[in-house]
């Protein structure tokens, strides 16, 4: 009671001067306008590590709304940061919310006894008693109740059976408890250890103890040796002694298990490396910069290296040395050892020689029998020769004579020394004389007779190559010109002019010229003028052709055809022919082929139309304007196929392919005068006169 009531006096107290602290804050608020307010939130108690933790609310005991930093964490303490939302007046705020650590029993292994096994763990802070479980071997788990003991045994257990054992702590509110588990065997069987392994290189004599090889082995073991031979083993102390010709052995140790346990056993093996020898070195040792060497080796497997790549580098694997620069340089041979043995080396020295100076020669290359010509050559004090005297010599000062026609290749060299080759430059001398110009295509090719504007039966000449340097003719006809390709000159072309033309076909060479004459005779062409004849026809479906006699013929040979029809061929002797069943609107092609007496007679053609009416005509065509001044329009409800026009001389100036039911015809280039038109559509025709203004 007397707790209680002083309870009560502290109370008031508090709440007085709380309830004082108050009106003073908020008079102090009243009186200032500028304070800001704090956010107030209830304090989360302390957790457990891993427990429950719910999100922090976002609004604050005094109203104030924002936001958390940084996400909850069950894991570890943390301070988390209240920041109010903007527009509010309110200052930031934190708490910090404890993670308290799980507690759990450190257990261990105790004493073994015959069928049982004792496990023991220090007392946990808080806590006043520990739950009790187990399994042996994996089995069911087995609730061994609980109390305030400090070690548990469990018995009716073999020696080699396998305990797992959990000790859970209980106490106190406020406390944050976990079990702790620990597995155990009865009693541990003997062990010889963790096998092992050490490297040594086979020239190594020292001492090994074996021992020192395996880890964990219990003593009082035995040693036999598993394998290998050669060195000295001790089986009563564990060591082995490497000698000459030792081979990689392993030695067990094995410790007498008593029962139910076994024996146990471990291998301790050393590994012996054959220390490498990287052989004797051979190859030639002098070498000119650019060029190469190989160095070799009674040893394989290894690895090549250059002392001074800038005098001389080397292929590792090859062993090819290509020098670099004038000098010396040191190539090393390696065959690598495998730890703990060192690398195995050999080396073979390499002499780098600079090479000669590139010699370059000038001078003409072009000279005739019995001239000379002097080249001269950098740099000084190399030697001259020719390559065949019998065509050009050259002596000691780059003085050359030509002998006979050919070519000589002049070479001057620079000797080379210390394993560099000679340095030559080449330069070719072409001693010529007179070129030769021969006729190469038929004799009479050289001397021909062709008509104007027929062209000529090629000419050609063979040219001298060695000594002729191009090719010309002179006087030929208009038309036919000659060209020069490779020894070879070929006169061509088409005569635009009548006559008689001597010519020459002249080789030009640097040591004079040759020349072949010939003629080209060039006839006139002869030609006549062909034109319609409608007024002069004898009888219907007939078309009339007349020419001008032409003097000195005696026959006429000509070929026509009706509408692009069949050709048909004849001859006749008076200058027209009337040509039968040409039907109203269709046209003749008629050519004058060939004049029997005249050699040079050019060819001549006319087409000649059937004027007269047709017998059939295409229905609602029609065609304006008429007169027409530029272009001609062609309509009909069926598609027209074809146009032709046709003059009053019967000549066809138009024929025309269409597929169109709307056609237009540019007029405008035709001269004025009366004019047939004559279309096809859908297998019928029509012909109709235009004046065209």
């Amino acid at each position: 009671m007397k707790k209680y009531f002083l309870f009560l006096i502290v109370f008031f107290a508090f709440s007085s001067i709380k309830a004082h602290n108050l009106f003073a804050e908020k008079k102090i608020q009243a009186d200032s306008s500028s304070l800001v307010v704090v956010p107030t939130f209830n304090q989360v108690e302390p957790i457990c590590w891993g427990s429950l933790l719910a999100d922090l609310p976002t609004t604050s005991t005094n109203g104030i709304s924002g936001t958390w930093f940084p996400a909850m964490n069950n894991l570890e303490t943390t301070t988390y940061v209240f920041t109010p939302n903007p527009g509010q007046d309110a200052t930031t705020t934190s708490m910090t919310i404890t993670v308290k650590p799980l507690l759990a029993p450190t257990v261990t292994c105790g004493v073994w006894s015959p069928n049982q096994k004792t496990f023991n763990w220090m007392p946990v802070v808080g806590a006043t008693t520990y739950a009790i479980t187990y399994a042996i071997n994996g089995g069911p788990y087995i609730n061994a109740g609980f109390g305030a003991m400090l070690s548990y045994t469990v018995s009716g257990v073999l020696q080699t059976d396998n305990i797992e054992i959990l000790v859970v702590p209980s106490g106190s509110l406020g406390n944050c408890f976990t079990a702790g588990i620990l597995e155990c065997l009865v009693s541990p069987c003997p062990e010889a250890g963790i096998a092992g392994n050490i490297t040594i290189c086979d020239d190594s004599s020292t001492v090994i103890d074996l021992f020192g090889i395996i880890t964990g082995e219990d003593s009082g073991g035995t040693w036999t040796r598993f394998s290998g031979t050669g060195g000295t083993f001790d089986a009563a102390t564990g060591t082995f002694t490497p000698g000459v010709g030792a081979t990689t052995s392993s030695f067990m140790y094995t410790v007498t298990g008593t029962t139910p346990c076994p024996n146990d056993s471990s291998l301790a093996t050393i590994t012996i490396n054959t220390t490498p020898n990287a052989g004797i070195l051979a190859g030639v040792q002098n070498i000119c910069v650019g060029f190469t060497t190989s160095f070799t080796s009674t040893a394989t497997g290894g690895v090549w290296s250059s002392s001074n790549p800038a005098v001389a580098t080397v292929n590792p694997v090859t062993g090819i040395v290509t020098g670099m620069s004038a000098g010396t340089a040191t190539m090393t041979y390696t065959m690598n050892g495998i730890a703990p043995c060192v690398n195995g080396t050999a080396t073979r020295t390499v002499t780098v020689n600079a090479q000669p100076e590139q010699p370059s020669i000038q001078g003409f290359q072009g000279i005739c029998v019995g001239s000379w010509t002097v080249f001269t050559a950098t740099p000084q004090g190399g030697t001259w020769s020719s390559s065949n005297n019998a065509v050009a010599m050259v002596d000691f000062t780059g003085f050359i004579l030509g002998n006979s026609a050919g070519v000589s290749t002049i070479s001057y060299t620079i000797s080379g020394s210390g394993g560099c080759a000679d340095r030559t430059a080449v330069r070719n001398v072409t001693v010529s004389t007179a070129p030769t110009i021969v006729l190469a295509s038929a004799p009479i090719t050289a001397n021909q007779t062709v008509c104007e504007n027929t062209p000529i039966t090629p000419i050609i000449y063979n040219i001298g190559t060695l000594n002729a340097q191009d090719a010309m003719a002179i006087s030929l006809p208009p038309g036919v010109s000659g060209s020069y390709n490779a020894g070879v000159f070929t006169i061509s072309g088409t005569p635009t002019a009548s006559g008689t033309f001597p010519y020459s076909a002249v080789a030009v060479g640097p040591c004079g010229t040759d020349s072949l004459l010939g003629t080209i005779t060039v006839n006139p062409s002869i030609s006549t003028t062909m034109f319609c004849d409608p007024s002069g026809v004898t009888m219907p479906n007939t078309v009339r052709i007349d020419w001008a006699n032409i003097v000195g013929g005696t026959n006429f040979q000509y070929a026509y055809s009706i509408d692009n029809g069949p050709i048909v061929t004849g001859a006749t002797n008076i200058s027209n022919y009337e040509i039968l069943g040409v039907l109203p609107g269709q046209s003749v092609t008629f050519t004058l082929t060939n004049v029997v007496g005249i050699s040079c007679f050019q060819s001549t053609s006319v087409t000649c139309a059937n004027l007269a009416n047709e017998s059939f005509e295409i229905d609602d065509f029609q065609s304006f304007p008429n007169p027409v001044s530029n272009v001609l329009n062609l309509t009909s409800s069926k598609t027209i196929n074809n146009v032709a026009i046709i003059n009053t001389l019967g000549q066809v100036v138009l024929n025309q392919i269409y597929n169109s039911k709307s056609i237009q015809i540019d007029m405008s280039r035709f001269t004025s005068g009366i004019y047939m038109v004559k279309l096809s559509a859908d297998s019928k025709t029509k012909t109709i006169k235009i004046i065209k203004d």
